[in-house]
């Protein structure tokens, strides 16, 4: 019998995760049950000021997740994106 393995998410999704979290602490949480889409456009209509920078991850996050996916190049120019976002 299999035994129950950690998994590791994927990059993407660690990233999102990530995006997300920052987003909750400037009190914009995601919903369990809300698509990146939907979140987006709360963000955007939230906080007009973060709507570019989130539009630019959230594109990369559906391309990666739900699309063809991501080159190595636009994969690290995710993470950047990512890791440089201030939602403050």
């Amino acid at each position: 019998m299999l035994r129950d393995l950690p998994r590791r998410e994927p990059p993407a999704v660690r990233a999102w995760r990530r995006f997300g979290e920052k987003l909750a602490r400037a009190g914009l949480a995601r919903a369990p049950s809300e698509g990146p889409i939907d979140y987006l456009g709360r963000v955007s209509a939230a906080r007009p000021d973060l709507a570019q920078e989130a539009r630019a991850i959230t594109e990369r996050y559906v391309k990666a997740r739900y699309g063809a996916g991501l080159t190595p190049a636009e994969a690290r120019e995710f993470a950047r994106l990512v890791r440089d976002f201030r939602a403050a």
